[in-house]
């Protein structure tokens, strides 16, 4: 019996290991990896091997350093604590409630708030917003676009070809062919308008927002990762079948070199969820490094792989998104998009996450539009699947009161908040994103472009490096911030010179339309 008990027991612990481990590696890959061919066409080979494992780095450093931080204003905010009360035992259950907390509910703009000020906690706020807001429309438009172009039968009507079949290359200046990719067979598809494949997957999505607990959704990451394991199996099948070199491979494109960077830090697009991730792995947050290491390091090698072997085979040829140069109508294309865009739709939950929670906490927090004030609400804290007030347990007392004066972070939405007040703010979210991505159902590398260069440079290298100089103070050493130095001028540089080079472009696609 006793056996039996610690098999199960450790069988449990393997299975949210497993679920932990995927929710890490989940909330870095989207769609975005299928565009690493293009973006090497566009840093040439060998500069683009060498950004991508500065890039993955850096990224790998910055996610360490924002957990870091956490931990320190923890402890920060709990000696303050202390101070304030006179309390001299540390390891009194009041301070060890407080400690379980503030490591469960703090958020990055929590963090930036105390290191920086309110305006950390707004820039954190935008940045978080936008990034993973137009991350979930690019997933509708790659979804929809993919139904359109690869699910449906096509038949040949030349006279429809162009608007059809229109292709837009964001990076090439030349006005004959940046516009418009007439297919050779002038085949279009019978799939219906775009406005109703958009659809398909939006009762899905619906259900996904109503989740409370960024855990619940490790069996979907689970689902997600499978799915595109799968399809990136066939497409590296496919790309080794009758492999052959092309001859106009480029292995230095310095010009347009912050074109691979925006694209790379839009394809690392999980230090919007790495805060909460962390949060959520309770008992397994000491693995969280290991779990970060391996998913970065199983992520680098996917975008290498499929990065390097498209642009050797495709050349200057290779497509925007990779499967887009696979043979159309085939057993193997039809596989490759269905488990894509499977895992696509179970990547929406986890990225929708910090959109819905920055949302909840402007509308429904304490003080703030909708909220109630301090004294009346009413919470369980022992309800590990909502995110309850900071520090209280039945009710606010008034001890806890004062304790919310002196730590004014981490709120959160109480239960007593009704909940179809949060479902429709959640579905309100979802359906704007599908009313933008038909307006932008033509714009999808617009929209990685700028996202990587403004909100990903800015979450992923720029605030880590700020917010760790500020809480080190004085404390920080030459090395230390040198290093965070360095980390704000490759985000700031980086971002600045991609955003550029997207802009330029924009304004040549434009131009070229008139």
């Amino acid at each position: 019996m006793a056996g039996r008990t610690v098999k199960r027991l450790r069988s449990n612990k393997f299975v949210q290991n497993v679920i932990d481990f995927a929710n890490v590696f989940k909330a870095f890959i989207g769609t975005n990896y299928l565009a690493l061919a293009f973006a090497f066409e566009q840093s040439g080979l060998i500069l683009g091997v060498i950004g991508l494992l500065v890039i993955t780095m850096v990224t790998d450093h910055c996610c360490q350093l924002i957990v870091k931080c956490k931990y320190i204003v923890v402890n920060q905010i709990i000696s303050e604590f202390l101070t304030r009360e006179g309390i001299t035992d540390v390891a009194s259950p009041r301070i060890g409630r407080l400690r379980k907390r503030l490591e469960k509910h703090l958020t990055y703009g929590d963090i930036a708030r105390k290191a920086i000020g309110k305006w950390g906690l707004y820039l954190v706020n935008f940045a978080l917003f936008f990034t993973q807001f137009f991350f979930c429309i690019a997933y509708m438009i790659f979804l929809g676009n993919t139904l359109q172009t690869d699910l449906f039968p096509f038949v040949n009507e030349t006279s429809k070809a162009l608007v059809n079949t229109k292709q837009y290359n964001l990076f090439d200046n030349s006005q004959n062919n940046s516009i418009v990719h007439v297919n050779k067979n002038a085949r279009v598809t019978t799939a219906p308008v775009f406005a109703i494949l958009v659809l398909f997957p939006l009762p899905l999505f619906l259900l996904f927002v109503l989740l409370r607990n960024v855990r619940n959704m490790g069996p979907i990451s689970v689902v997600a990762n499978i799915s595109i394991f799968v399809g990136y199996g066939v497409v590296l099948v496919t790309l080794v079948k009758d492999f052959a070199v092309d001859p106009d491979v480029k292995y230095f494109a310095i010009a347009t070199f912050p074109v691979f960077f925006g694209a790379v830090s839009c394809a690392y697009e999980g230090i919007g969820t790495i805060i909460p991730i962390e949060s959520s792995m309770a008992e397994n947050r000491p693995k969280y490094p290991a779990f970060l290491h391996g998913s970065l390091l199983l992520l680098f090698t996917m975008l290498c792989s499929l990065g390097i072997l498209g642009y050797l085979k495709y050349g200057s040829d290779v497509e925007q998104i990779l499967i887009q140069n696979l043979p159309s109508g085939s057993i193997t294309s039809y596989i490759v998009n269905v488990t894509i865009c499977i895992g696509v739709a179970f990547t929406y939950p986890i990225t929708v996450y910090p959109i819905i929670e920055i949302l909840e906490n402007i509308l429904f927090t304490e003080g703030r539009i909708f909220g109630q004030s301090l004294n009346t609400l009413v919470v369980n804290c022992d309800n590990d699947n909502e995110r309850a007030p900071l520090l209280s347990s039945v009710s606010l007392s008034t001890e806890e009161i004062e304790i919310s004066d002196l730590l004014p972070v981490a709120k959160s939405v109480p239960e007593s908040v009704a909940s179809w007040k949060r479902n429709i703010v959640r579905v309100s979210v979802v359906l704007i994103q599908t009313g933008l991505a038909i307006v932008f159902k033509d714009q999808f590398v617009y929209i990685n472009a700028i996202n990587g260069s403004i909100g990903s440079t800015l979450l992923a290298y720029i605030l880590p490096a700020v917010i760790s100089i500020k809480l080190a103070g004085q404390d920080i050493s030459r090395l230390v911030f040198a290093k965070n130095i360095f980390l704000i001028l490759f985000g700031i540089l980086g971002g600045l010179s991609g955003l550029i080079v997207t802009i330029y472009n924009m304004v040549k696609h434009f131009q070229g339309k008139i």
